[in-house]
């Protein structure tokens, strides 16, 4: 017995290019350390003592994780 009756989702190939370079730009954008109320900050500890600031602006951060909340919403968008 099924209790959902829904059909899969696939990505357009507009959405599959905006998520690929997301995880390919790691940038501060898409990340999921990132939280804002009025501007950025990152929150992770282990960047903000090695770049010496919280201000976010960084491509290809070692630290990047995603947010898959962001990057969701960004692909709904197009």
């Amino acid at each position: 017995m099924k209790l959902f009756n829904r059909k899969p989702k696939f990505l357009t190939p507009v959405q599959v290019s905006i998520v690929r370079m997301a995880y390919q730009m790691k940038c501060c954008a898409d990340c999921g350390w990132l939280k804002a109320k009025v501007s950025w900050w990152c929150m992770n500890p282990e960047a903000v003592k090695v770049r010496g600031t919280a201000i976010p602006g960084v491509q290809h951060c070692p630290y990047w994780k995603p947010d898959k909340e962001w990057i969701r919403k960004q692909i709904q968008l197009v």
